[in-house]
């Protein structure tokens, strides 16, 4: 996704660029999440064998109706501005293609949609943004019932007991593992707040990348921290 979404900020050709954005950040964020969610179940041995299989099944069937749905619009439509930081000139939004060659990318998120369509829910980027937030609290279910499970003994007391009982003294080590991970999936909204808050010039220029890669870091070293390796 990283390297996509540079090289669609160097080629300077409207239907390229537009392609390589739009297709690199979707498809690879995509694919991260069904890798993320097979993770979340194997990580660090499998639970849930069945349903992880049910799961795998489904997410690379919401994939191939993305991308079929990606792909018509590309192929059926042309490229034009999604929505703007800030409000554009509709006749330069909108114009004739020679006017893309002068394109500012830091202002415009590019996509494929059929011309006034915005409005339409229809469209699949708004489907993509769903799958986002299904999929990463799917990912932090499990790795919720992954904590009560390796530390809490099956009883009948309240869900929401075993819950905080599990959180507060984790049994295991794989419970500890697991907590640690609801954290990090807790944690990972922070690099979008701290995009939008950037795009409002609410922070100072270049935050959002210091903030996201200070989260990957904490991320990387809780995996390490955490790996059986």
């Amino acid at each position: 996704m990283v390297a996509t979404q540079c090289i669609a900020r160097v080629v300077y050709i409207p239907w390229v660029s537009a392609c390589l954005d739009w297709w690199g950040g979707v498809g690879g964020v995509t694919l991260a999440i069904v890798a993320l969610l097979q993770f979340a179940y194997h990580f660090p041995r499998l639970r849930y064998s069945q349903e992880a299989r049910v799961v795998l099944i489904v997410s690379l069937i919401i994939t191939g109706v993305l991308f079929t749905w990606m792909a018509w619009e590309t192929l059926s439509v042309q490229p034009h501005y999604i929505y703007a930081m800030s409000p554009p000139r509709r006749d330069v939004a909108f114009a004739a293609p020679s006017v893309w060659q002068l394109y500012s990318f830091e202002r415009f998120v590019f996509g494929f949609v059929r011309a006034g369509d915005e409005s339409n829910f229809w469209i699949s980027f708004r489907f993509f943004d769903a799958w986002q937030v299904i999929g990463n609290l799917w990912v932090l279910a499990v790795w919720v019932r992954k904590t009560v499970q390796f530390s809490v003994a099956p009883d009948n007391s309240a869900l929401l007991r075993r819950v905080f009982t599990a959180f507060r003294h984790p049994q295991s080590s794989e419970a500890r593992l697991s907590r640690a991970w609801v954290g990090m999936m807790l944690l990972s909204p922070i690099p979008v707040l701290a995009s939008v808050l950037d795009s409002m010039n609410l922070l100072p220029p270049g935050m959002f990348a210091l903030v996201y890669l200070l989260v990957l870091g904490v991320i990387m070293f809780t995996y390490v921290n955490y790996a059986p390796e």
